[in-house]
């Protein structure tokens, strides 16, 4: 192998009745990928640097009561990512997320709810919620590769155009804690 140039962190599940499961899997599998392509992409490590994608959702930045914990997992990718990239003069692997909106895939119809949650009613929205191509989500995947500075974190949907979101570093507020 002549080396490894990107990595996409893609894995996730929406299963809040065994949520244990959905924060091994959407939180630490992804920092898990993402320290082993540091590993092998790091100039650290000898390796010519690289870029890595991080596949938050849109539902990191809401309040959703029916998928809580799904949606903790996805402000954790967002707060991990932007963390981790802050490493990219050692590294030299750029570290971004894409947090796309709900797209045609088979986690919004195969949502495991609480048990407190309408089972059948939820499952009747969620089959009506409009819904992104994939091919879109990929296209702007390979914009974010391509075009993205280090630490960028873009949302995509359906009702929008991509855009880049701007969170305040608040670490530059005040007393540092």
């Amino acid at each position: 192998m002549n080396g490894l140039d990107i990595v996409i962190n893609n894995a996730g599940i929406a299963n809040e009745r065994n949520w244990d499961l959905m924060i091994n899997i959407n939180i630490k599998a992804l920092i898990q990928g993402t320290f082993m392509a540091i590993d092998l992409m790091g100039k650290h490590k000898g390796g010519k640097g690289g870029v890595v994608i991080n596949i938050a959702s849109m539902a990191a930045f809401g309040a959703y009561g029916k998928v809580p914990v799904y949606a903790a997992t996805k402000h954790a990718v967002i707060g991990f990512t932007r963390g981790i990239a802050l490493n990219y003069e050692t590294t030299g692997v750029a570290i971004k997320a894409m947090c796309p909106g709900a797209t045609d895939t088979s986690i919004i119809s195969n949502i495991e709810y609480s048990e407190w949650i309408n089972q059948e009613e939820t499952s009747s929205f969620a089959a009506k919620i409009p819904r992104q191509r994939r091919e879109i989500v990929g296209k702007e995947i390979m914009r974010l590769i391509e075009e993205a500075t280090n630490g960028a974190i873009w949302l995509t949907s359906l009702e929008t155009s991509t855009i880049s979101l701007n969170i305040p570093d608040f670490t530059t507020w005040g007393t540092p804690v």
